[in-house]
């Protein structure tokens, strides 16, 4: 599946071989369903984006805020062990658990690039991990949280 982006929104591209066209949706609006068409990609990028600027355009007549899509917050439900494991291993970083959670999640979303072995999971992954020497390391920057990589 392709994605297009335009003016902070992302939308997918995918095909209807009953329909013979190509079509997406907006994602990350809870609400709201923005949606375009088209018969080529030309035509769907230009749909895309006049069905982006008619719904800012709605938004502005009707005096309502757009809505942004994935608003940043994202809340989750652990186990109390797992909660507990987290909390611990903040601590002993002396950092917060949001920075560690926000820096586990970015790792798992870099780990496709560090490591070849990532659709096999298991050991074949972590002996690729301890043979590269990788390691992670959670720097809390003000209020800003990043995930740093650094080879030993």
């Amino acid at each position: 599946m392709g994605k297009l982006k335009y003016k902070g929104y992302t939308g997918s591209v995918e095909y209807s071989e009953e329909d013979n066209c190509l079509f997406g949706k907006v994602q990350g609006l809870t609400k709201d369903c923005i949606t375009y068409e088209g018969n080529n990609v030309d035509e769907l990028r230009h749909d895309f984006e006049e069905a982006v600027d008619c719904y800012l355009a709605s938004c502005e007549q009707r005096g309502v805020k757009p809505r942004k899509p994935y608003s940043g917050v994202l809340n989750i439900r652990l186990t109390p062990e797992i909660h507990s494991s987290i909390a611990a291993k903040a601590q002993e970083k002396g950092i917060t658990i949001f920075c560690q959670c926000q820096g586990l999640l970015l790792l798992i979303n870099l780990l496709p690039n560090l490591c070849s072995s990532w659709r096999r999971f298991g050991r074949v992954f972590l002996q690729d991990i301890k043979k590269s020497n990788i390691f992670v390391q959670n720097i809390c920057v003000i209020q800003n949280c990043e995930v740093s990589l650094h080879s030993q």
